[in-house]
């Protein structure tokens, strides 16, 4: 339920909340699920269809259900689906259980070998899916050859091994079915997810600059980055169902790109306002400033629709219009303020200009993915830059071997527990139930634990009560499916929602393990307190290897995604166009940086939205997270936007101007390196970052002291040089993006700080 696409992304904890905080906060989130509004009741019964489907059909072909059919039911909103992949998973099924048999056959009498040869298939297996590959077939292929293997050792006939492969065959059959006469497709929510967030930007534009009820102060919604995650988790599954060549999803990808630098322009729009009031240029040209704010929004209405509807493109001539407007006019105002005016208040309101010109760039570029208008150069799909799907890595990766021996050990330790008590009925599910629980132990360790023992402890108990008082008096099997669903939907709706997936989970595996296998009506509890130990032993291995053996915390994730985040920021800002090349082909290489950057935004902002769901986000270190993203996620659009303006400064400028340009570049990207080193390596806080930022500010006052010296502003304004006036507006965008390192400066001595001062919790999922 909580399994994370093609491969377990890293993540982390805040400190160890503690057991009894942890049992308080599993509470309070089962809490907010039922009293949220935003229940996916859709999903729940979609879920419950194919849970209901699975057993029916193992009734009916006389196996016990249970567990074992209903755990691919568990997986269906974490795995994507097509036909190729339906009979693939199908295929596997038969292929894995088959493996184990035979080696339990052929090598039964060896213990060792057998061992040798199930573990290393195991960590084959678990490796690949940790690479990216289908996470239902990888575990599949890698699990079920040990489950039989144990059936074999134990003694179990061929007879018994039938039916637990009849009553896995099921419950696939029934998801596979499910899923393709009840689409889900991740295709059809990539879609919706870009359209809503364009749309959701349109109604919050329209009430940040609804002029009725200030005229003086803008009213930002300050966006948070991690509310759009799901573009990532749609990618993901989009690429597994339809392939990474399909059309209409590279042209969503390529959209998705530049949301990214369109949904955070109304901030860094308020970073060029001092404090977010409205200056005399703001106040004087209001109409023009409306006029052109009523058309941004009712663009990004048109083109959001356009995205949900498959439309074609919609027209962009009454923005580009009312931004000519608003740029004459404050040419005009300019002039006739000129004395009044300094050279830094000058460069402010023509960058102000040209960030409406950037955002009708983006427009025109969402617009021409819309009917596939690529230039000549670039006119095949297939060449759009690595997208966020570039997570099947190539050569040898340490952090997914990492995992695949964590899974590995997770499922031997149950393994061994099976060969000392070969008579224990609970043994198969504690193997299998341990090895499917690997990937998805992930985000807080502990937290994750506790919220599945409550979940283990409340279907229990809720089973209990049904075996006592509800089964004795039912002797029809569909009276019996009708009492399952109704017990288990709250369970549904909390492992439907990512607050409590964990115990959502824990639950529903409980209740069907304990309920239905096999269907005998009756008042016996013999059988529960087998299945509770072996839903409590799997979960209970799984967090002990996952916490014991070479551990990941927290600290090291996060860092490691700020690394490659600040490193991405940096080739940008290093980035210095080619006189030799054309501008075209100067402003696709920053293209291919700035989706680079995108992409480490992107992972950085799944690392911050999984902490938020599986951990409480009101401590100080979380809030750091999340404050560090939104910046960065303002400062990559501002680096793109200020490179962007460097490739139009000509070859023609003087030596000097040249020199001090080269030196602010320099200085800006050596600041990004030291913000690398200060974060993580063996200078990490061991320095301060105060000479860095010195010396970019340094450099920013020199070019601004040229600028004056040269008198540039008078060339843009009297001679209207757009050369000088290219110049200005890369001056205003380094002031801005000065003030933005200050405070991520800021932040990250402070999260330093946090670090050293709290003792980071241990976390199950690799880097």
């Amino acid at each position: 339920m909580t399994a994370k696409p093609s491969r377990p992304l890293s993540g982390g904890t805040d400190p160890n909340p503690g057991f009894s905080v942890g049992i308080m906060g599993s509470f309070e989130r089962i809490r907010a699920v039922f009293t949220s509004p935003a229940a996916n009741h859709r999903l729940v019964i979609r879920q419950m269809i194919a849970a209901t489907l699975a057993l029916l059909l193992a009734y009916s072909v006389g196996v016990s259900g249970g567990m074992v059919t209903v755990i691919g039911v568990l997986f269906m909103p974490s795995i994507p689906h097509s036909i190729f992949l339906a009979c693939s998973r199908l295929v596997f099924s038969v292929v894995g259980c088959g493996m184990g048999w035979i080696l339990g056959m052929q090598f039964g009498e060896t213990p060792l070998v057998l061992i040798t040869l199930l573990a290393t298939n195991a960590l084959i297996f678990y490796y690949l899916m940790a690479k990216g590959l289908p996470v239902f077939i990888m575990i599949l292929m890698g699990l079920m050859p040990i489950g039989f293997a144990w059936l074999v050792i134990s003694g179990k006939s061929s007879v018994v091994a039938q039916e637990i492969l009849i009553e896995l065959l099921c419950g696939v059959f029934a998801m596979e079915v499910v899923s393709l006469l009840w689409p889900d497709r991740a295709l059809d929510k990539l879609r919706a997810n870009v359209g809503g967030a364009m749309c959701r930007f349109s109604h919050e534009y329209q009430q940040m600059f609804d002029d009725t009820g200030s005229k003086s102060v803008i009213r930002p919604k300050h966006w948070r980055a991690s509310t759009n995650t799901a573009f990532n988790t749609s990618m993901l599954f989009a690429r597994s169902e339809v392939g990474s060549h399909d059309r209409e999803l590279n042209r969503l990808v390529s959209i998705v790109d530049q949301i990214r630098h369109v949904l955070p322009w109304p901030d860094i729009l308020y970073l060029f306002l001092s404090g977010g009031k409205y200056d005399k240029w703001a106040t004087e040209l209001s109409t023009e400033r409306s006029d052109l704010h009523r058309c941004i929004q009712t663009t990004t209405l048109e083109l959001g629709t356009a995205i949900n509807q498959r439309g074609t493109a919609v027209s962009l001539d009454a923005a580009r219009e009312s931004m000519d407007r608003l740029e004459a006019a404050s040419g005009d105002w300019v002039k006739r303020n000129r004395d009044t005016l300094d050279l830094e208040q000058i460069s402010i309101f023509y960058a102000r200009c040209d960030l409406g010109h950037e955002m009708n760039n983006r427009f025109e570029r969402i617009n021409s993915t819309l009917i596939e208008r690529f230039r000549q150069r670039g006119a095949s799909l297939k060449n759009i830059p690595p997208t966020v799907f570039s997570n099947v890595k190539k050569g040898f990766d340490s952090a997914a071997a990492l995992f695949s021996v964590k899974a590995t050990l997770s499922v031997f330790i149950s393994f061994l527990i099976g060969l000392i008590y070969l008579d224990w009925s609970g043994c198969i599910i504690l193997i299998l139930l341990s090895g499917f629980l690997a990937p998805l132990s992930f985000g807080g360790l502990t937290v994750t634990f506790i919220d599945r023992i409550v979940g283990l402890i409340i279907a229990a108990f809720v089973a209990l009560m049904c075996i006592m008082l509800l089964l004795p008096d039912i002797d029809d099997v569909g009276v019996f499916l009708l009492l399952l669903c109704f017990v288990t939907y709250p369970f549904w709706l909390l492992a439907t929602n990512p607050l409590t997936a964990g115990l959502g989970l824990s639950a529903l595996m409980a209740s069907f393990y304990i309920l239905t296998s096999p269907f005998a009506p009756s008042a016996s509890l013999a059988p529960v307190e087998t299945r509770v130990i072996a839903v409590g032993g799997a979960t209970l291995v799984s967090y002990l290897v996952f916490l014991l053996f070479m551990p990941v915390t927290a600290l090291q994730i996060v860092t490691v995604r700020i690394d490659e985040l600040l490193n991405s920021i940096a080739r940008i800002a290093a980035f210095y166009p080619s006189r030799d090349a054309e501008a075209v082909t100067n402003e696709d290489d920053l293209r291919v940086l700035a989706h680079e950057s995108v992409r480490a935004l992107a992972n950085f902002d799944q690392l911050v939205h999984d902490l938020r769901s599986e951990l409480s986000p009101h401590g100080r270190y979380a809030r750091i997270r999340a404050e560090l993203l939104n910046e960065f996620s303002v400062l990559v659009p501002l680096i793109v936007n200020c490179v962007n303006v460097g490739i139009r400064i000509p070859s023609t400028e003087t030596s000097q101007f040249i020199e001090l340009r080269l030196a602010m570049k320099h200085a800006v990207t050596d600041f990004f390196g030291d913000l690398s080193d200060y974060s993580s390596g063996p200078r990490a806080g061991s320095f301060s970052l105060e000479p860095g930022l010195l010396k970019c500010i340094e450099a920013h006052e020199k070019l601004g002291d040229h600028l004056e010296r040269e008198g540039y502003a008078d060339r843009a304004i009297v001679g209207d040089d757009q050369d000088a006036r290219v110049a200005l507006i890369y001056h205003a965008y380094h002031r801005i993006i000065i003030r933005r390192l200050r405070v991520i400066r800021r932040l990250m001595v402070i999260r330093l700080e946090e670090s050293r001062r709290v003792r980071p919790q241990k976390v199950a999922r690799t880097a």
